[in-house]
């Protein structure tokens, strides 16, 4: 801020909490400007606190919604708070819209400085013509910051701007080696040389960025002046004519004001403040009085004529420099001695620093007021301001001359008496069957205190596609408002498709209750409500030591399922064989779709789903889990051999020894067929052996026989089924 003030004294590290005056004390304008600054930083903590770094009350929910009007992008106004403080008003000014891209909208908040040239009201006009106090105003802009497509606003939680001051300037003073002989003149030990105290203040005028290497940056070439005098001295500007400026005479005496040259004069209007842009500075090489009230500012030869005045509050401001590049290493002379040196950084035009120099006098040798780091070095500090602040409010997208809000990134909150409570009211935690509606409600309250809230906003989801249906299966998402009581509640139908909420690799079967507010955005945490499927794979069982056949099935549906393979049904794998004149030692292998890890039973078969003991059942052998076979049940069927009314049977094999009548080979279950009558006597007959099988085929060994009596054979086709259950 630029005003007429002797010094700020105001340190949060310090922990202060107030200025205290005392009685007889002179009153000293940097004690008064303290207590405001402590009770700013008070009050900009705990609202940032309480309603975090930024938000718009609850209220009036549009405030500042950056929205899309026939094309044109927009922002509403209302009230926001950023940081603890307060924006209010007509709606902000916004940046010239962006080039193709995804950008984060965000809202730049910074305090300007007012004093009766911006604002006439001010001044008390009882005084004739001196001013007295000035103001701060909260500035606001709508901005634009690039961000990776695809962005949301959750992605940019953490954003900084990319622009922000990272540079640095520390301050020291050197003596000047002014001879002592003179006692008009400050020793050359008094430290400060300056026979006045002064505020110099160092403004950047123009942004850009310094390399570590001392080169300019991408940003470009960074500016800065500076004033003795904090850059309060200033004049409204009324009008130009070639080289000479006229502004109305602000009766500052010659130290004070305009009279003493030369000096450099920066001509700006509301219209830089608004925009945050520097105005024009030029040398001034004489001052004059003009007519009543006015004086006449003369720029220098080399300069070019003076722009005429804005409409907007014009004025111009008194500096003791010209505009010099930032540079980074050597120390940088102002005057009597004092000392600025920059680091490499980013600078932003406006960034300032204070530089309170205080006189020799008396016992005291005159001095700078700068910290220092180790007591010896001066300390590197970042800008004493313009402090800035940013809310996010949106993330958008630029296509051409079509602008769209992918996101609205606005936080809104209740008052701290309308504050709700979003709790579990029942229903968590239910098992049903697939299919069914669970029993209980899915519930939520709202309270505020012990008090329920009707007509709060709650919508309930389920978090997993085939998840079952809410609200008497007719959705998977229900909008409710809670009732007289502050309750909100729905039904909940369990899939009847159990996959994928079972087995290995389940999903969670679950449902998310929000709390929604007047933007739809959610105000509170998220409640979930888990349910499980009441099915036998689900129910874990533990076989009895003695149940052989059981061991290694750890849940109820596989035992079961394994019992009932045992009985033999189930079937689980298929062969179908058709032979056409096998013949004797030959190996046919027949593919298969599955077959299990455990194989317990091979039924041959004329059909492809036998029944239990059924007619087409031609006999099964057993497959133990150590490798022993057995086979038992035999039955006799018809079945398709040499096309006419042939049978085949399924004799019993014990694989403990060879029968004593036919050749024994080695297999892992075997079947015997032939046509003719129930008397095998001199009829032809097969056998089939089941020599070794895999997770997707059986390799089958032929063998062919004729009966006792060796009569006459035919030229069969063998066909049927082989059934492997496990």
């Amino acid at each position: 801020m630029k005003g007429d003030f002797s010094r700020s004294t105001f340190d949060p590290t310090k922990g202060y909490t107030s200025v205290r005056m005392q009685q007889g004390r002179v009153q000293l304008d940097a004690d008064w400007n303290e207590q405001i600054d402590i009770q700013n930083h008070l009050k900009r903590k705990m609202l940032g606190d309480v309603l975090g770094a930024s938000g718009v009350p609850q209220e009036q929910p549009n405030s500042y919604q950056i929205f899309n009007n026939d094309g044109a992008l927009q922002v509403r106004p209302g009230r926001l708070w950023v940081d603890g403080v307060l924006c209010e008003g007509d709606a902000p000014l916004m940046d010239a819209l962006p080039a193709n891209g995804t950008y984060l909208a965000y809202l730049d908040v910074w305090q300007s400085h007012v004093t009766a040239i911006e604002d006439p009201t001010i001044r008390e006009t009882a005084l004739g013509g001196p001013d007295s106090s000035t103001r701060t105003r909260t500035r606001r802009r709508v901005r634009f910051a690039p961000v990776p497509t695809g962005s949301t606003c959750l992605d940019v939680a953490d954003w900084t701007n990319p622009n922000a001051t990272t540079g640095t300037l520390a301050a020291q003073f050197e003596p000047s080696g002014v001879n002592v002989d003179d006692p008009c003149e400050v020793p050359t030990d008094a430290g400060y040389a300056g026979l006045e105290n002064h505020l110099y203040r160092v403004e950047v005028h123009n942004s850009g960025e310094i390399l570590p290497n001392g080169s300019a940056g991408a940003l470009g070439q960074p500016t800065f002046k500076w004033s003795r005098d904090n850059g309060a001295i200033a004049a409204e500007w009324l009008s130009s004519s070639g080289r000479q400026v006229i502004i109305r005479n602000p009766q500052q005496d010659s130290a004070r004001g305009f009279q003493e040259v030369p000096f450099w004069i920066e001509m700006s209007d509301d219209i830089n403040v608004v925009d945050d842009l520097p105005g024009r500075v030029a040398e001034v090489a004489s001052y004059g009085e003009g007519s009543t009230g006015e004086a006449v500012l003369t720029l220098a030869q080399s300069e070019a004529d003076a722009d005429a005045p804005s409409v907007f509050r014009p004025k111009v401001r008194r500096w003791d420099s010209a505009i010099t590049n930032i540079t980074t290493g050597d120390w940088i002379d102002l005057e009597y001695g004092v000392q600025a040196q920059f680091a490499p950084g980013v600078y932003r035009s406006g960034d300032y620093w204070l530089i309170p120099a205080r006189a020799f006098i008396g016992d005291f040798s005159g001095d700078i007021e700068w910290p220092e780091e180790d007591g010896q070095v001066p300390a590197a500090l970042p800008p004493h301001g313009v402090e800035r602040h940013a809310a996010k409010l949106a993330v958008v997208t630029f296509v051409g001359s079509n602008p769209a809000v992918i996101e609205d990134c606005r936080k809104v909150f209740s008052p701290l008496a309308e504050h709700l409570s979003f709790a579990l009211a029942g229903g968590d935690g239910q098992a049903g069957h697939p299919g069914e509606t669970l029993p209980c409600p899915l519930a939520v309250s709202v309270v505020h205190g012990q008090h329920p809230i009707r007509g709060a906003r709650v919508r309930f989801t389920i978090d997993h596609s085939g998840g079952g249906a809410l609200e008497n299966g007719s959705s998977s998402q229900i909008e409710v408002t809670t009732g007289a009581d502050g309750v909100a509640s729905t039904s909940w139908q369990l899939p009847a498709v159990t996959t994928p909420f079972i087995g290995a690799g389940r999903q969670c079967l679950s449902v998310t209750a929000r709390l929604l507010g007047a933007l739809d955005q959610e105000v509170a945490a998220p409640i979930t409500f888990s349910a499980d499927l009441r099915v036998a794979t689900e129910v874990a069982f533990t076989p009895d030591p003695v149940c052989d056949s059981l061991q290694g099935y750890n849940n109820v549906e596989s035992a079961i399922n394994q019992l009932c393979i045992a009985n033999g049904a189930g079937r689980r794998a298929v062969a179908e064989f058709d032979f056409v004149n096998p013949a004797d030692g030959e190996f046919r292998t027949i593919g298969l779709s599955f077959l299990p890890k455990y194989v317990w039973a091979v039924v041959a078969a004329t059909a492809a789903s036998p029944s239990l003991n059924g007619a087409e059942m031609t006999g099964y052998a057993d497959l133990a889990p150590d490798g022993t076979i057995t086979q038992r049940c035999m039955h006799r069927a018809n079945i398709g051999y040499g096309g006419t009314n042939t049978r085949f049977y399924s004799f019993h094999l014990d694989v403990s020894a060879s029968p004593t009548t036919y050749a024994y080979r080695d297999h892992l279950a075997s079947f015997r067929f032939w046509n003719g009558t129930a008397n095998p006597i001199g009829n032809e007959f097969f056998e089939l052996d089941i020599t070794s099988f895999d997770d997707t085929s059986l390799v089958l060994s032929i063998h062919r026989f004729l009966g006792f009596s060796s009569s006459g054979s035919v030229s069969p086709n063998i066909n049927g089924y082989l059934v492997i259950f496990g």
